[in-house]
């Protein structure tokens, strides 16, 4: 027998998203069969109260009273809904972490690879272009000073 038919369940058995689906099933049909069980639990025990008034009673109070006493069902039949949620919530939370984040992560990685690669492109476009602006720069100077200087050079003399 393994874990999973003993009903053991162990991380490992929640890596799988169709085992982990079958946990999902498994425990939400548990807990909704005992929220239901509950629930009816006290209504009946609520209905068998409010028509058993004691001697004594004022009117209304064998309500009052089954009220009272099935109030902590109900709570915990809220209780076990709010546990159906959070088994869900679980759910969605660990695919998040375990396939979600990781494709999220790969992505960010490739964009910022992707944007440095970029602005490696226009840096060397801007040194590039820096060095030819010189070496034009140094040619008209050169033109310049072989064409009977500049406006400085005259301006000097």
């Amino acid at each position: 027998m393994t874990d999973q038919q003993q009903g053991r369940w162990t991380a490992d058995h929640l890596a799988d998203a169709s085992t982990r689906q079958m946990w999902l099933e498994q425990r939400l049909m548990a807990i909704q069969a005992s929220a239901e069980g509950l629930m009816r639990l006290a209504q009946e025990t609520e209905a068998d109260l409010r028509e058993m008034p004691l001697e004594g009673d004022r009117m209304g109070q064998a309500r009052v009273r089954a009220w009272r006493t099935v109030h902590p069902l109900r709570s915990a039949y809220r209780h076990l809904r709010s546990a159906s949620s959070a088994v869900q919530r679980f759910e969605a939370r660990y695919v998040q972490v375990t396939e979600e984040l990781p494709q999220r992560r790969e992505i960010a990685a490739s964009t910022r690879a992707r944007r440095a690669a970029a602005r490696r492109r226009r840096l060397e476009l801007a040194a590039g272009n820096v060095e030819r602006l010189a070496d034009r720069q140094g040619a008209t100077e050169q033109q310049s000073a072989g064409a009977g200087g500049g406006f400085l050079q005259k301006k000097a003399q």
